[in-house]
């Protein structure tokens, strides 16, 4: 029986006719520029060594040798010999918390190394059933489908860590849904979930759907991490403590109570870590208690694959493309065709004198920090083309050259060039930065507000507004207590406002600041890709 290994690489072929279809677009940009030059005997002298015929020959055979080759991708075989088992067993899939509150100490050496030490014995006894893998943090993540290959498992477990999941937290619920769809949906019993985690969870669904797969037939198994008193975690970028939004050092603590509701409401148990051999024994009970069905494995089927075939045929196909010329023999005149040739491309680097080689210019200029002459380059720049990298380069310039105000014009008419939404993202968080060092706070938060509704994964202007944030809520307190301090001065020695009153009025006004403060955290801004916490 014939098949491919990979069929998912076919899908690369869906390619084939959109290359076709640029490649008339091309023949048709290059009558349309024969039309433009006019003159029908100078075009024939600059094309006369030109073959189309080959030209066209030559694309034909890089799309055959494409063809080869992804086929040779999606691996064609046929079968030698059959080797099939019968067993019985269930679907598991681990659920994995890789979380920075997984690396807590108050289990040596950390919480997810006992985690992995777990599933590392416990894989081996899992032979009659299927395994799948799951990360999570911030956000879930299906490592690996379904499958009977324990070693793949293995590998999978070994790698996990914090920077499998892009955006850190404890998402737990979210974990419990994509597991759910792992599952073969017309299945309603032999399937299992194991969850490891300390229960840190930030989201408020995990039990919703924890009842979801209970309902769905699937039974899940809860193994929490951590203790009840929690300890403190560090931080990978500093190698200190991990810091709250406060200045406070964050403490993790095993949720023991979400996990057993979780365990409860998936008709599983529940077990709190402390020794490896206990928990995989008392596992490896469980599975084996559950209701088992007969698993068909083929996976050591006997295959003869020609991949080999169709790369070989792709790599000579690739030799042969590289041995044909598009152009002609050329007689006597070939010394003449080549100084026309040259004089073309003479005039092509004579009007190439554009903007991109005065700004390459102005940079060099930039790094050397020889600001005033990298300003007069990218305004000559600029003048001569609509790319925002000129006015761009030119605001970085004059920020550099002390000249702030004229730093953010430059930055304006930048936005008004810049066409795609991240170079409008760059720009805007330019404009913070210049803000943010004169002191203009008010307009820097703006300016990093506008980089995040367009870019929300830019952690740079996330700190940076954090950052300006607070220096705006200080200067806010200082303005205040100077208004204080004016209407005492204002009301006389007979009038002046007793101390206790000047701070009663203090404390009002702070908690109007605070008040406007939690606004601000509830506004879209705040509502990005990151989770309030992140661990």
């Amino acid at each position: 029986m014939f098949n491919f290994q990979h069929p998912n690489y076919l899908w690369m072929l869906a390619v084939l006719p959109v290359l076709v279809l640029l490649f008339i677009v091309l023949l048709q940009y290059k009558k349309e520029a024969a039309k433009k030059i006019g003159d029908h005997a100078q075009v024939i002298l600059l094309t006369r060594f030109f073959h189309p015929r080959k030209f066209l020959l030559k694309f034909i055979l890089l799309l055959a040798t494409m063809v080869c080759l992804v086929i040779a991708l999606a691996n064609p075989r046929s079968i030698k010999s059959v080797r099939t088992l019968n067993r019985s067993g269930i679907d598991l899939v681990i659920v994995l918390d890789v979380s920075n509150s997984m690396l807590a100490e108050d289990i040596s050496p950390n919480r997810l190394e006992r985690a992995k030490q777990i599933l590392f014995k416990l894989i081996p006894e899992l032979n009659n059933n299927r395994v799948g893998l799951i990360v999570f943090a911030g956000k879930a993540y299906l490592q690996m489908p379904i499958t009977t290959d324990l070693s793949a498992a293995k590998m999978y477990i070994f790698s996990a860590s914090p920077a499998s999941v892009s955006t850190q937290g404890t998402a737990i619920g979210e974990a419990l849904r994509i597991a759910d769809l792992s599952f073969n949906p017309n299945d309603k019993k032999y399937k299992s979930v194991l969850l490891m985690t300390d229960g840190e969870a930030h989201d408020n669904n995990a039990i919703e759907n924890a009842k979801k797969l209970a309902l769905h037939g699937t039974i899940i198994n809860v193994v929490g991490f951590g203790s009840h008193m929690g300890t403190t975690i560090k931080n990978g970028n500093t190698g200190g403590i991990k810091l709250d939004e406060l200045g406070k050092p964050v403490i993790t603590k095993l949720n023991e109570g979400l996990l057993r509701q979780i365990a409860f409401a998936g008709n599983g148990i529940y077990l709190h870590y402390t020794s490896t051999d206990k928990v995989v024994k008392t596992l490896v009970k469980e599975i084996n208690a559950m209701p088992q069905r007969k698993i068909t494995d083929d996976s050591l089927n006997n295959y003869a694959s020609f991949f080999q075939w169709f790369a070989s045929i792709a790599l000579i196909l690739l030799v042969v493309e590289s041995l044909i010329s598009e152009r002609r023999k050329r007689g006597r005149n070939m010394k003449q065709g080549s100084l026309v040739t040259l004089m073309v491309f003479m005039g092509i680097t004579v009007f190439g004198q554009s903007e991109k080689s005065m700004v390459d210019e102005g940079n060099r200029a930039f790094y050397k920090n020889h600001f005033s002459q990298a300003i007069e380059l990218y305004q000559n720049a600029e003048r001569k083309g609509e790319s925002f990298i000129a006015p761009l380069n030119l605001g970085n310039a004059l920020y550099k050259n002390k000249q702030p105000n004229d730093a953010q014009e430059a930055y304006n008419r930048a936005l008004q060039k810049a066409k795609k939404p991240l170079d409008k993202s760059e720009i805007y968080f330019n404009k913070g930065v210049v803000y943010q060092n004169n002191k203009h706070i008010q307009e820097c938060v703006e300016a990093y507000k506008n980089t995040l509704r367009i870019n929300p994964e830019d952690e740079r202007a996330r700190q940076n507004l954090q950052h300006a944030l607070r220096a705006l809520q200080h200067a806010n307190r200082e303005q205040q207590q100077q208004n204080i301090n004016k209407e005492q001065e204002a009301q006389g020695a007979n009038s002046k406002m007793t101390k206790r009153e000047a701070d009663d009025k203090l404390k009002a006004l702070q908690q109007q600041e605070q008040n406007l403060h939690e606004k601000l955290k509830k506004n879209d801004l705040n509502k990005s890709a990151y989770p309030e916490k992140d661990w």
